[in-house]
């Protein structure tokens, strides 16, 4: 079954990680959490990467971003 992890990578604070069900939700979520912290418009959104990445949300010039990953999940 395959999953799609959200991860919110701040140097400011701890990693935040949620995983979801559906692609669309998980990029949704993304792109809100990545427009909600762009505080000085730098915003770079990229989506489906390479290894698994289906979006990448780039807001700081100091590399603060959110990111959605593709994972297969092993019972």
């Amino acid at each position: 079954m395959k999953v799609y992890v959200f991860i919110h990578h701040d140097r400011h604070a701890d990693d935040e990680i949620h995983v979801y069900a559906q692609k669309e939700r998980a990029i949704e979520e993304a792109k809100k959490r990545a427009r909600e912290f762009d505080r000085f418009d730098e915003l770079v959104e990229i989506e489906q990467l390479h290894f698994g990445i289906m979006y990448r949300g780039t807001y700081s010039c100091e590399g603060d971003h959110v990111r959605v990953e593709e994972k297969e999940l092993i019972s």
